[in-house]
């Protein structure tokens, strides 16, 4: 039985073929395998980054030689995405001016009843006072303003909560002292 020939060895897709060949050029007296395990050796890893939707022209080079139509796909792909965001932020800022006079109104008219029902309350205290019910009267009174303040005392440490919630939220600048 003979043996059969050696193929020369092929380059595995993490080593660079041309690498492979510019070893044989400096040094001819090398195998191949030998050749392919030199580039192993010495090969080094390089990592491109770029910021944003596109990647830069030469990348964009690249892949539309690998996948003929990609640089196409992926500009017009970045171009949906913009859209798609500048809708939202319009239909947000759309919303949020139909929202808030809302709010607005519906807190004023909040307000209203809640006045409407003190003084209602503080009335029937006045009139069972006047008509000889005094501890009832008293009651009434005294409840219906240990109501309003606790309405606003209740109200302005939720406001100071949320205002230092807010403040250390914001990051401090390094020119604020």
């Amino acid at each position: 039985m003979s043996e059969p020939e050696k193929e020369p060895p092929t380059v595995p897709a993490i080593v660079p073929e041309d690498a492979v060949q510019a070893v044989g050029k400096i040094a001819p007296e090398i195998s191949s395998d030998k050749r392919v395990e030199i580039v192993r050796a010495v090969n080094t890893t390089t990592m491109m980054q770029f910021q944003g939707p596109v990647p830069p022209p030469e990348l964009l080079a690249q892949y539309e030689k690998i996948v003929p139509g990609t640089a196409d796909r992926l500009i017009k792909l970045t171009e949906r995405q913009v859209t798609l965001q500048e809708n939202q932020q319009a239909h947000r800022i759309a919303m949020e001016s139909i929202i808030i006079p809302r709010q607005q109104t519906q807190s004023e008219r909040g307000q209203h009843y809640g006045l409407t029902a003190f003084l209602f309350a503080l009335i029937i205290s006045a009139l069972l006072v006047a008509y000889g019910h005094d501890t009832a009267g008293t009651i009434l009174g005294s409840l219906d303003l240990v109501a309003v303040v606790a309405i606003f005392v209740t109200g302005k440490i939720k406001q100071s909560e949320d205002l230092s919630q807010k403040k250390n939220s914001i990051p401090e600048s390094e020119d604020a002292e």
